[in-house]
């Protein structure tokens, strides 16, 4: 319950606002849902960048794993948003139950294994024992975006502006 008051604040609502509430809509109206989900996961890879700087990255793995990550993500939220017709709650929501389930559970590395620096934006790889979970996860994230795209009707959007 600690990590989900925080998720729902920071991340669902600091983000989500941002991602689903302003940016999805107007990109759907230019471009398809494809372009724009890469478009927006470009910007949340840009956006979450300057924290390895700070220490504490997105998440401590090396930024290609982020990557492996993020754009399945990205693809996923996206289309749950057009399909709840655009409900920034139902975003929101999901969001932060994500980012809470991340904190709950390890997936990641412990930070006395593998602390958050700006070496993990250059590294390619570390051992396996230290990122196999985390990289189950992307794997799942990833089928999961695959059979939405295929087979989910991920052409129906919502481009209504709040």
């Amino acid at each position: 319950m600690g990590s989900i008051i925080p998720s729902f604040l920071i991340a669902g609502f600091g983000e989500e606002l941002g991602w689903r509430g302003f940016a999805l809509p107007r990109l759907q109206r230019h471009f398809s849902p494809i372009l724009a989900s890469l478009i927006l996961a470009i910007v949340h890879l840009l956006w979450h960048l300057p924290t390895y700087w700070m220490g504490q990255g997105i998440h401590n793995v090396p930024f290609i794993y982020v990557i492996a990550f993020i754009f399945p993500w990205t693809f996923i939220f996206n289309w749950l948003y057009n399909k709840s017709g655009g409900s920034m709650l139902f975003a929101v929501g999901f969001h932060a139950i994500s980012n809470a389930s991340l904190s709950i559970v390890s997936f990641f590395p412990r930070d006395s294994e593998v602390p958050i620096t700006p070496e993990l934006l250059t590294n390619w790889s570390f051992p396996i024992e230290l990122g196999g979970q985390y990289l189950m996860v992307c794997f799942v994230y990833f089928l999961v975006a695959i059979m939405v795209v295929l087979k989910g009707k991920f052409n129906q959007v919502n481009i209504d502006i709040p």
